[in-house]
């Protein structure tokens, strides 16, 4: 087989495993990669794919080890995000922001990205900063009501809580059916000590 030949095989098994994956054949999902890593072990995506697939099944360190090869080889915006976030769920917010960044800086700009750079934040206590990226997630997506209730669990964290109600109150009307809002909305009544009102 020439070189050409072997790639398409290696991006035919990659594909025939994100498949399996995304089917929930974890198994079998591994050994398409690992062929595929048998057989180019200077293809990125293997080596992406891996670490995918282990932070799928909430092994960090393995899916870290894997990000970490595939950036050897290329670095790759999308990749350092799946880094970071592999640090991020290995309780390892630093090193997270720091791919993530890394990600900023290769080109990648993504909603989700910001979204977790608030949390990671907001595990380092800055609630500040917390607070302005996951703004930043809810610019490049404001339908994700999940982003929203982030953005009002922090405001009542930092006891802005006039921008809290103003924030509920808009999550309510843009979201009816989310239950979050509704229960945000008395949980902060409560604390504003308008027990009347809710």
């Amino acid at each position: 087989m020439d070189n050409n030949e072997l790639r398409i095989e290696v991006q035919d098994l990659n594909q025939q495993g994100a498949t399996l994956l995304k089917a929930g054949n974890v198994e079998a999902a591994k050994e398409k990669f690992e062929q595929a890593i048998e057989i180019d072990p200077m293809y990125m995506g293997s080596y992406k794919n891996m670490g995918t697939l282990y932070l799928l099944i909430n092994e960090y360190k393995e899916a870290k080890n894997f990000f970490k090869k595939a950036l050897l080889i290329e670095k790759d915006g999308e990749v350092y995000f799946q880094y970071g976030n592999a640090c991020f769920m290995n309780d390892e917010p630093h090193e997270g922001l720091e791919n993530y960044n890394l990600a900023l800086s290769a080109g990648f700009d993504n909603d989700e990205m910001y979204f977790f750079m608030g949390m990671a934040y907001q595990h380092m206590n800055d609630e500040k900063m917390a607070l302005r990226y996951v703004q930043k997630a809810i610019a490049k997506n404001p339908s994700r009501a999940d982003y929203k209730v982030k953005k009002i669990e922090l405001l009542i964290q930092m006891f802005e809580l006039d921008e809290a109600e103003k924030a509920v109150d808009d999550l309510i009307i843009s979201d009816p059916e989310l239950y979050d809002g509704y229960h945000m909305k008395t949980s902060l009544l409560h604390q504003q000590k308008k027990f009347d009102k809710a």
